[in-house]
């Protein structure tokens, strides 16, 4: 019988949802409501904080790049031109463009 539809035991004995009881709250209306606009309060400022987190970072780290580019603070990147002749890179080319300037 436990297969048969609108019954609300399962395949054990005691194993369907209990009868007649439903769960009371113990705080009336406002209380819970007080308590439920706290937490919404919380995971909103939550969020918010996250959300400021992710924007910032990005523009603060590309702002620093601008700043290090200004005072020559980063070191150029070596790009090395892979050839069928020159098959490690070495290519007049980018020696040309990469050499440091000499004094004179």
């Amino acid at each position: 019988m436990a297969g048969v539809k609108g019954r609300s035991g399962g395949r054990r004995p005691g194993a369907g949802r209990p009868k007649g009881s439903k769960s009371q709250t113990t705080l009336d209306r406002e209380a819970r409501d007080q308590k439920l606009d706290r937490v919404l309060n919380i995971l909103i400022a939550e969020q918010q904080a996250r959300r400021n987190q992710y924007e910032s970072l990005p523009s603060v780290l590309r702002r620093l790049v601008e700043i290090e580019k200004l005072l020559q603070m980063r070191e150029r990147v070596r790009v090395e031109r892979h050839t069928r002749n020159q098959p490690m890179g070495k290519s007049a080319a980018a020696e040309r463009l990469f050499k440091p300037a000499e004094a004179d």
